[in-house]
């Protein structure tokens, strides 16, 4: 029973967008973890992706290093003095890189192998990867709300206003038709 309900409470946790039992899945049952999850929130049920791919992004750098880029320079299209002298930028701005590419769109999922490969501390990388997704969800939370406002608004003064004009222009139909009749007796 109690297997049972350890399951059902790590579905419960994931469903809340906790970090820690996605975490805590990925680390007893690997990529499978991934697979079923990435499949539910495919699916449409509310597993954050936000949380989970960077979670599994920063795993796979992490368990493969930095050193099968190095192996493979020329699939990268690098010179290894150009990776060397990166990862001496990570070291001293990793935290800063990885809060702010959350914030952007195109960075926000290669920065987790990024980290994975430079082995940022994990405590770090999730507070600083969370830190950023925070606000960009934030962001787009309000820019939904605001958009649907102002659409509701816009929509409201279209419908208002076409209605006045509709009404307009039968009540002058309707005036017209009037004084075309009171003009004929």
């Amino acid at each position: 029973m109690t297997y049972f309900s350890n399951i059902s409470s790590a579905i419960i946790a994931v469903f809340s967008g906790s970090s820690v039992a996605m975490h805590a899945l990925m680390l007893k049952y690997g990529y499978a973890a991934v697979f079923v999850l990435m499949s539910l929130e495919s699916a449409s049920l509310p597993i954050p992706s936000d949380v989970l791919l960077p979670l599994a992004g920063y795993y796979i750098a992490y368990v493969f290093g930095k050193d099968i880029v190095y192996k493979h320079l020329e699939l990268f299209h690098l010179k290894k003095s150009t990776l060397m002298s990166f990862d001496r930028w990570f070291e001293r701005n990793g935290r800063f890189a990885v809060f702010v590419s959350r914030l952007l769109p195109v960075v926000r999922g290669p920065i987790s192998f990024t980290a994975g490969f430079a082995m940022m501390d994990a405590r770090e990388f999730f507070l600083f990867s969370m830190l950023g997704a925070v606000i960009w969800d934030t962001a787009l939370v309000m820019f939904g709300y605001y958009a649907v406002a102002l659409g509701a608004g816009v929509l409201i003064i279209t419908v208002a206003g076409t209605a006045a004009l509709v009404i307009y222009y039968i009540y002058r139909r309707g005036f017209a038709s009037k004084q075309k009749n009171v003009r004929r007796k």
